[in-house]
């Protein structure tokens, strides 16, 4: 009886670890497919704004969240044309993806 009760026990716990973990891996693949999306509207309105405001094409090379401000993406690309400068181009997300500044990084 002691023997099925102590397994019972086991095979509960078990199964409740394995949902709790399931949950938990769902949540970071939502939030992972979150944050790629947020990426691609930031690259993309940093993009648009080189192409209208400075008239060249902005070829993205990476985007991350700021480490400096909780609502900001950092946009790092080079500019196609000839010169190889590179820019950080701070878009902020909860300002309809606004570009806020532009630091020329050369």
């Amino acid at each position: 009886m002691k023997k099925a009760l102590i397994f019972c026990s086991a095979l509960i716990l078990l199964v409740l670890g394995a949902g709790i973990y399931m949950n938990h891996s769902k949540e970071k693949q939502m939030e992972q497919k979150q944050n790629d999306q947020m990426f691609h509207k930031a690259e993309q309105a940093a993009i648009i704004y080189f192409k209208e405001k400075r008239h060249k094409d902005l070829v993205v090379e990476k985007a991350d969240f700021s480490d400096h401000s909780f609502d900001y993406i950092e946009v790092t690309g080079k500019v196609k044309e000839g010169n190889s400068k590179q820019y950080l181009v701070n878009i902020s997300y909860n300002d309809n993806y606004r570009v806020t500044s532009i630091v020329d990084m050369d």
